[in-house]
């Protein structure tokens, strides 16, 4: 059964790959506008080592850190650099966090229970909308990683310091790339350290890694070298927060807004939290989108305190069964969720201001992590039981073989879903448009640097890709003060630079005094936030 592992990787792995590279040779532009541009430039920063930051947020802080960016550099710049190649990379990253949570699942020595696995990811994938996996924006950079999160705490009771690492690493990364994980990361990882510890102490570990081979050997490499990598993904958050000037720290202002002035802000009652948690588990159970961006939160239909019910109820029945047919795994499994299911309710409750979807999306890969809890049982049952006949006839071929070819049958259709997602990506012609204007002023001038003032607030998602593509063609890109919080302020010009860009709509009241500050008009576009009007102001 060695190559049940292989079969269920390639399988699992064939849409992110195919959809990966059709999206990179596709024909035509494509261009990002908005948070998605914003993530390019931080990509590309990325890639020379010079990210220390999480994508921005509007109150004037960071998430914790940059781990999002440096897993899209590699297959970014591997596919060209360009807003294609950003999904492509993001596809890659998705299935190599797939591929990793399979992988965790298939040490249990279970070639059924690992199929099971890589179908129960797919399923997952495909109830999802498209767009979920195919869009880099960061919350949707935490379906998968929070699976893998729950099932490397539900397999922590093992005792083993690969699984303690891979749990730890999981959870900075989660947190570092939006900081609405975080109660989710301390509950579920403060589980992982209970089973950690009692699994230690029950002496299994070294049991259970004696009885594969090369096992020892893998050890003496793989935990430093996941130890060194949980140093190093908080290595550039750390050093901002030392190196930045008296309260310009990130982690401080975290800290600030997050503790200190939590008092005055306004925040979701628990029903609400209940209600917004519901909504999303509902998502993959019965095929919904999540709807509008301001979730519906005043009332609960009763279909989906229903499907609510059923996930508390499914996790608490995984717990008491699972310890009462000696399942450590599928209780741990239970544990797991249940702590994840508080724990959502909870972040929901902590929310500024209005509670959109996108804050707790990450909660609709809970049923399917419940699903993997729920093979790990039957399976420990059938084995527990002692009808030897009934646990070979689960390992059979013609078992393995049919799982296989369910698998296929999903990924199939997984890609098929995906590859039609592409044209629901946020392609932005107005970004297009602009981008086009200031090209044919500056195309014979070489890149040097350039100074991009964004003096119509509501056109920054315009203003985000025209940045993103000028950085592109080899521009050091400043920017003024009121967009700090967006770059970065390592990024903030003078105003003096040899190349000046105002962007800014047409009825501003403030577009005479622009007009006759001496730039020249290039013209002014349509774009999908409202016409843009863009100044050239050059000195020789």
């Amino acid at each position: 059964m060695r190559g049940v592992l292989p079969l269920a990787l390639l399988l699992l792995l064939a849409p992110f790959v195919v959809v990966a590279v059709r999206i990179a040779l596709r024909d035509g532009a494509f261009e990002f506008a908005g948070d998605q541009a914003v993530i390019g430039l931080a990509v590309r920063e990325a890639s020379a080592l010079a990210q220390e930051l999480g994508p921005y947020s509007r109150y004037g802080w960071s998430h914790p850190g940059p781990s999002w960016y440096y897993a899209l550099a590699p297959g970014a710049a591997l596919f060209g650099r360009d807003d294609a190649a950003l999904v492509a990379a993001g596809l890659l990253v998705h299935g190599l966090i797939a591929a990793v949570l399979v992988a965790v699942v298939h040490r249990s020595g279970r070639p059924v229970l690992t199929l099971v696995t890589a179908l129960v990811v797919a399923l997952t994938m495909l109830r999802l909308p498209a767009t979920f996996l195919l869009d880099v924006w960061n919350p949707f950079a935490l379906l998968l990683s929070t699976a893998l999160l729950l099932v490397l705490a539900s397999r922590a009771r093992d005792g083993r310091w690969t699984t303690l690492l891979l749990l730890l690493i999981t959870g900075s990364h989660l947190v570092q790339t939006h900081v609405g994980t975080a109660v989710l990361v301390s509950c579920v990882g403060l589980a992982g350290l209970v089973a950690t510890a009692l699994g230690r102490r029950d002496a299994r570990v070294a049991t259970a890694e004696q009885d594969q081979p090369g096992a020892r050997g893998l050890r003496r490499w793989s935990t430093p070298l996941l130890g060194l990598l949980l140093a190093a993904m908080w290595l550039p958050p750390v050093v901002q927060q030392l190196t930045a000037p008296a309260g310009e720290g990130n982690l401080r202002r975290l800290f600030s807004f997050f503790v200190l002035d939590r008092q005055e802000s306004v925040h979701p009652t628990v029903e609400q939290a209940v209600i917004a948690v519901g909504r999303l588990l509902a998502v993959p159970v019965q095929g919904w989108g999540p709807g509008p961006w301001e979730m519906d939160v005043s009332t609960l239909p009763a279909s989906v305190a229903l499907v609510f019910a059923g996930q508390v109820f499914a996790a608490l029945a995984l717990v008491v069964v699972g310890r009462r047919w000696s399942s450590q795994t599928a209780a741990w499994t239970g544990i797991a969720v249940l702590v994840a299911l508080a724990a959502a309710v909870v972040s929901g409750t902590t929310v500024t201001g209005t509670l959109y979807w996108y804050l707790l999306v990450w909660v609709c890969v809970l049923p399917g992590v419940t699903a993997i809890g729920y093979a790990q049982l039957f399976l420990d049952r059938r084995d527990r039981t002692g009808v030897t006949g009934t646990v070979r006839r689960m390992d059979s071929t013609p078992v393995l073989a049919a799982l296989a070819v369910a698998l296929a049958v999903v990924v199939t259709g997984l890609g098929l879903s995906w590859s039609r997602g592409l044209e629901l990506l946020p392609d932005s012609g107005g970004v297009r448009a602009a981008a086009a204007l200031v090209e044919d002023a500056l195309g014979s001038r070489e890149p040097g640097t350039v100074y991009v003032d964004i003096h119509s607030d509501d056109r920054w998602p315009i203003g985000a890709g025209l940045i993103e593509d000028l950085a592109a063609d080899g521009w050091h890109v400043r920017v003024s003060s009121t967009s700090a919080d967006l770059y970065g302020r390592d990024r903030v010009g003078t105003g003096e630079e040899p190349v000046r860009l105002t962007l800014i709509a047409p009825d501003d009241t403030e577009l005479p005094t622009v007009a006759t500050a001496g730039g020249r008009d290039l013209g002014t576009v349509e774009t999908e936030n409202g016409p843009l009007t863009v100044f050239l102001e050059e000195t020789p």
